[in-house]
């Protein structure tokens, strides 16, 4: 999966439905949001992946998306998680 630079990140989940935003190249009509328990992605530490979708609307702070993840199913309470945003040119 392509990463632009500076999409990877970190979040200790503090809610129990995360918003993540990210700052992307213009061009791109859809992404890929995976998230996971470590840094390498490995197929067993990935526990939420979007499949592809349309980019959400920009805003002043760069594309914001609520992954259907939440706490008590996919994400659990005080864990630290990887996400990272691959942009798919429809």
């Amino acid at each position: 999966m392509p990463v632009s630079p500076g999409t990877n990140s970190y979040y200790k989940l503090l809610s129990a439905q995360p918003t993540l935003t990210w700052v992307g190249p213009d061009g791109y009509t859809a992404f890929q949001l995976q998230i996971a328990t470590d840094t390498n992605f490995t197929p067993e530490s990935v526990v939420y992946d979007s499949g592809t979708n349309y980019l959400p609307a920009l805003t002043v702070d760069g594309y914001r998306f609520r992954p259907a993840a939440y706490v008590g199913e996919a994400l659990e309470d005080g864990t630290t998680y990887f996400w990272r945003v691959a942009e798919l040119n429809a």
